[in-house]
């Protein structure tokens, strides 16, 4: 569950899309937002948190990540990845070519941790390009604090306005 003060609608896809059950913007009724919490407490298991297998994923010939045992394969050799390294990866690839802002990865990162700044998802993104080998330069971080994985290694093509 995400909530924020700047919370956006166009934000809400991504968010969702990396994991969150809901999001909320602040301010909020405690009342009504305690109820939501129990509710999601209460909520059985759906199919996308029973014991079966998750897909790994794959990424440019070489890169295998394995959710079900956190395990990420580089041409078939053990990646030494943290923890958050592991999310930011996972998020960063089923998210490929396309820019995921910090505040959509920086709640996936909590799930470590109670607390993540945005200095600590650019530390944990420069620790991850240490450990993928020749992947190292497909994870890119933009201006705008987002990071996204590329398949090219060219620029994607900007609008001109």
């Amino acid at each position: 569950m995400v909530v924020d003060d700047r919370l956006q609608q166009a934000d809400v896809p991504a968010i969702l899309g990396a994991g969150a059950d809901d999001c909320y913007q602040k301010p909020f009724l405690p009342p009504i937002f305690a109820a939501r919490v129990r509710g999601l407490l209460r909520r059985p298991p759906g199919p996308e948190r029973t014991a079966a297998p998750a897909a790994q994923l794959e990424f440019g010939g070489g890169l295998v990540i394995r959710p079900d045992d956190r395990r990420v394969l580089v041409d078939g050799l053990p990646a030494p990845l943290n923890r958050m390294q592991f999310d930011l990866l996972a998020c960063l690839v089923r998210n490929k070519n396309s820019a995921v802002p910090a505040k959509t990865l920086i709640p996936v990162l909590q799930r470590t941790l109670l607390y993540v700044a945005p200095e600590r998802l650019a530390l944990e993104a420069t620790g991850l390009r240490a450990r993928i080998g020749r992947f190292a330069s497909a994870v890119v971080s933009n201006d705008d604090g987002s990071i996204e994985m590329r398949e090219s290694q060219e620029p994607p093509a900007r609008a001109c306005p």
